[in-house]
């Protein structure tokens, strides 16, 4: 099961990533951070959100053939 993370993590993890104004929503946002937090992959077919996790090595497949 993936951790939930709060608004302080989703906030540290924009920062630490210089993630602000990468066109990612809030819930987006804590997709990827959850997903970093549990160590596990994070599969999405939202283009910015999968170009995003590629980046920070969280993405299990490519939703673009």
């Amino acid at each position: 099961m993936a951790i939930r993370t709060d608004h302080d993590e989703v906030m540290g993890l924009m920062e630490a990533h210089s993630l602000m104004g990468k066109d990612l929503g809030y819930i987006d946002m804590h997709l990827l951070a959850s997903a970093l937090l549990t160590d596990v992959p994070l599969w999405t077919l939202a283009r910015k959100l999968d170009e995003t996790a590629s980046k920070l090595k969280k993405k299990h497949f490519s939703s673009r053939l």
